[in-house]
């Protein structure tokens, strides 16, 4: 057989590129970092003992009760691009992917990487092209357009070559017609081209949401974070197979999945998540008398939405 080719079966261990966006508190960092969750307990009360070989990039200290719950063994590094006056928050950026590439990380014991978000990475580039000191006013140009949308080009295609499962995270956008109803669900980035091109960098897809279920009669609530892998056509989604339905936000999860989780375990999985046919909508009714749900409006008033448009 020719040098040219090699057998599939011959290949590597695959690494896992997988982008999560959606609306803001809903567990995005939190699942970024979240290394296991055990099927048979309650989500919001397990406790997580973490994992070491995690690092991670934050943007916001808001993020850090997250992070800690999420994983208390992780590597992070929080970055705080608000009060960037010299180019300090890209200069760490640089140093974190620099430490990705040359092997560093990888001397750690690390393997599995948090990027969060590109949302907050763009804007990092876009306050570098424009300048520090520059005026709220200033026009951003079409050289500026492509230099942006080069650099975008540039650090994903870096992602998508390292030798780690890579989770990136990003807000969501909601663009409606005329009537008010909902058309398309993307990621948050600047310019119609990079907005397109960036799912393309990542195998597995998925949107983040948020549901609060509050037992009548008790205090407290019960807060679920799950993530939609398939669902409607407004939504960018897609997994690699077998990942996919609805499952917990949780990149260990997504990890082993994809490594070889059975069939049989995914089904489990959705059941206890309430998923249900073919997985595309999470329950939005239950059976028991004394459970209310209230969905944050990121998820219940899209699925109005859709229901009454049908």
């Amino acid at each position: 057989m020719s040098d040219f080719f090699c057998r599939a079966s011959a290949l590597g261990a695959t690494k896992h590129k997988i982008l999560l966006y959606g609306p803001s508190k809903s567990g995005k960092t939190f699942g970024s970092l979240r290394a296991s969750c055990d099927l048979h307990k309650d989500p919001t009360k397990e406790v997580l003992t973490g994992d070491p070989g995690y690092a991670g990039i934050v943007f916001e200290h808001q993020a850090m009760q997250s992070v800690k719950l999420a994983n208390p063994q992780a590597l992070v590094r929080v970055i705080d691009p608000t009060d960037d006056s010299h180019g300090d928050a890209l200069n760490q950026l640089r140093e974190f992917m620099k430490m990705a590439m040359d092997g560093t990380l990888l001397s750690m014991g690390i393997h599995t990487l948090a990027l969060d978000g590109l949302t907050e990475i763009q804007q990092i580039f876009r306050d570098d092209i424009i300048g520090y000191d520059a005026a709220d006013d200033t026009p951003f140009t079409w050289d500026d357009w492509r230099d942006l949308n080069g650099r975008m080009r540039r650090f994903l295609r870096t992602m998508r070559g390292l030798p780690f499962h890579v989770v990136c995270t990003a807000l969501d956008q909601e663009k409606s017609d005329d009537e008010g109803v909902i058309r398309s669900v993307r990621p948050l980035l600047d310019g119609q081209a990079i907005r397109a091109e960036v799912p393309a960098y990542f195998a597995s897809v998925g949107y983040a949401m948020k549901n609060v279920r509050t037992k009548l009669g008790a205090r407290g609530t019960i807060v679920e974070y799950s993530t939609m892998w398939d669902g409607p056509s407004i939504y960018k989604v897609g997994a690699s197979i077998p990942l996919g339905g609805v499952t917990p936000t949780c990149s260990g999860h997504w990890i082993d999945v994809l490594n070889g989780a059975t069939a049989p375990e995914a089904l489990a999985l959705a059941l206890q998540y309430g998923v249900q046919g073919d997985m595309r909508v999470v329950h939005e009714e239950r059976e028991e008398a004394d459970v209310t749900d209230e969905v944050t409006a990121a998820t219940t008033s899209r699925r109005r939405q859709r229901a009454a448009k049908e």
